[in-house]
């Protein structure tokens, strides 16, 4: 709907950016209550949980996320850009992936050789 000017250039990941910003943050939020509750219960430190990693990745993505709301609301170019279709596909997806690939590589540097 963007050509006849109802939404601004890159709306659609405007919004979905949004959303995985706060989804990012509240998965980072539950994702450490839960590393909490596993160090105490067990003797291994709260950054060696598994869950610790995904945390992380969760604030990475999230901070990529609101880097990419910032991005289209002060830069017209970026959001015409990202507004045809397969780039807006291909930044989202880049923009999911990184939580899981992010606390994949946490939890595998972590790991006692």
């Amino acid at each position: 709907m963007s050509d006849i000017g109802v939404f601004p250039p890159g709306a659609y990941v405007f919004f979905a950016a949004l959303a995985m910003t706060v989804v990012g943050i509240a998965g980072a939020a539950f994702c450490l209550i839960v590393a909490g509750f596993r160090s105490r219960r067990n003797a291994r430190p709260l950054r060696r949980q598994r869950f610790f990693g995904y945390a992380l990745g969760a604030l990475f993505s999230a901070a990529a996320s609101g880097l990419t709301v910032w991005l289209i609301e002060s830069s017209v170019t970026f959001g015409r850009w990202v507004e045809p279709t397969l780039p807006a596909a291909l930044w989202v997806a880049g923009l999911v992936s990184l939580w899981p690939v992010a606390g994949h590589l946490w939890n595998r540097a972590q790991r006692r050789p």
